[in-house]
C-alpha cells in the first residue's frame, strides 16, 4: 500500500500494479527520479563539483593500487608499473 504523503503516479497494467504494492520499486524510482522536487538553487555548477568528487575519488583509488603494486627497485620500477 503507498504512503499517503508521498506522490504516487497511477500504474495501468494490472500485474506491475500487484508487484508494486507489494514491493514498490517502480514506485521509488519513480519518486526518486521524476516526481523529486528540485530545488530553485540547482544548477550546471552542481554538476562539476560532483564531477571533480568522482575524479578525486578515482584518483585516491588508482593511487592507493598503483602503491600497492609499485616495485621501489631500478631494474623494476618500470616494469611494475
Amino acid at each position: 500500500m503507498a504512503d499517503q504523503n508521498t506522490p504516487h503516479t497511477p500504474i495501468t497494467n494490472p500485474l506491475l500494479k500487484w508487484v508494486d504494492d507489494r514491493l514498490p520499486l517502480v514506485s521509488m524510482m519513480n519518486h526518486a527520479t521524476v516526481d523529486y522536487p528540485c530545488p530553485r538553487n540547482l544548477n550546471y555548477w552542481w554538476n562539476f563539483g560532483s564531477l571533480a568528487g568522482f575524479c578525486l575519488v578515482l584518483m585516491i583509488a588508482t593511487g592507493l593500487v598503483l602503491a600497492m603494486h609499485y616495485t621501489p627497485h631500478v631494474d623494476m620500477a618500470f616494469a611494475s608499473v
